[in-house]
């Protein structure tokens, strides 16, 4: 069972860093941008540039993605990720090996620019 439960935790994490990796990536690609628009279309293709690289790891049809301005203040702009870990063959085992949370998240924000 522990070998059972750290195979669990090991996808788990390695979900979370994947999502972090993408996340910092888009984020930092946006601020070579003009305009709002522009940063978004560059944080999406870095994101998904990747997220296409780890693929093999993850079902990239099961991340939610939030790229644009933060809704709090407009002078940030933020990449937010969200995994449907549930829907993996690993999240169905968490009522057995009780994970941090069912639909792990990530999110990175950058400056506009300014100060």
């Amino acid at each position: 069972m522990l070998v059972f439960g750290a195979s669990v935790y090991g996808f788990y994490f390695s979900v979370m860093l994947a999502l972090d990796h993408a996340a910092s990536e888009g984020a930092r690609a946006s601020l070579t941008a003009m305009n709002a628009a522009e940063r978004s279309t560059i944080a999406q293709e870095q994101v998904d540039r990747v997220l296409n690289a780890y693929s093999g790891l993850i079902n990239t049809d099961l991340i939610e993605q939030r790229i644009g301005p933060a809704a709090d203040n407009p002078g940030l702009f933020e990449v937010e990720l969200r995994y449907q870990f549930s829907a993996t063959s690993f999240g169905q085992l968490s009522g057995i090996v009780p994970l941090p949370a069912e639909e792990p998240n990530v999110i990175a924000t950058v400056s506009n620019g300014g100060y």
